[in-house]
This record gives structure tokens, sequence and C-alpha cells, in this order.
């Protein structure tokens, strides 16, 4: 496993602590997925340690059933890139999309600066390509 910058107290890499961000899966992806991997399953509730819960009925509330599932893995040990969500693909970016369905660009996720410092940006190389960000 590469070193991705700082880590969390539980020594992962921000971006794969799920005490920290936990991923989204598009339902075509979680078929996908399932499918394809091992990797992977749909949030539990009960990953974190009891002094970090995850409040798992509140981020379900906040996620659209009808096209998202949220999901943990096994982490990042036993990562199969070529099986990365994409929201762990992108974090701590955000694509931005219109009310239309129009993607018309990307942002930063400022949520994840409190917990991660600037080490959510630094994670990533300081000359990224398509193959390192995919």
């Amino acid at each position: 496993m590469r070193s991705a910058g700082n880590t969390t107290p539980s020594g992962k890499p921000f971006c794969c602590d799920i005490c920290v961000a936990v991923p989204v899966a598009l339902k075509e992806e979680w078929a996908y997925l399932k499918a394809n991997t091992k990797l992977w399953h749909q949030l539990r509730g009960d990953e974190c340690p009891p002094s970090d819960p995850i409040d798992k009925e509140k981020m379900q509330s906040e996620t659209p059933p009808d096209y998202m599932r949220l999901v943990t893995c096994l982490g990042p040990a036993f990562c199969e890139r070529d099986y990365r969500t994409l929201s762990c693909r992108q974090f701590p970016f955000t694509p931005y999309i219109t009310a239309d369905d129009r993607f018309i660009g990307i942002t930063y996720n400022w949520d994840f600066q409190k917990v991660a410092g600037s080490s959510a940006i630094s994670t990533r190389s300081a000359r990224p390509t398509a193959r390192s960000f995919f």
C-alpha cells in the first residue's frame, strides 16, 4: 500500500477511513461491484469504534436511496484499485452537477479540511495523471 500522506488515528489514509468519510456508490456502480469483487459491503454502522461512531440513520436520510448506497470496503490493506468507488477515486473532491443534470465542474469538499487539514489535498501527487487519479 502506498502512503497517502497523513493518516487518521487508526493509521489509515484519510480517504480510506470510513470513520472520516463513508463512500457512496451509485445504484449501477453497486451492482457492478457486488458482481465483481468481495471488497465492498453495504454500511452496517458498526464499522467504527464506540469512541468514533457512525450515525448511519442520519447518513441514510441524507443519501438519495433511489440511486445511491452507503458502502464500506475491507480497508486500504485490501484495496483493489480497479474496484474503487467513484467517491473513493475523487476524494476529497465532489462533482458539481446542476439541477438539470449537467456536470459543470468539480469542487473541493471543505468538510474534510476540519479533520484532515491540508493532508486531504496533499495526498495527491503534485502532478497527478489520469492513471494515478483513476
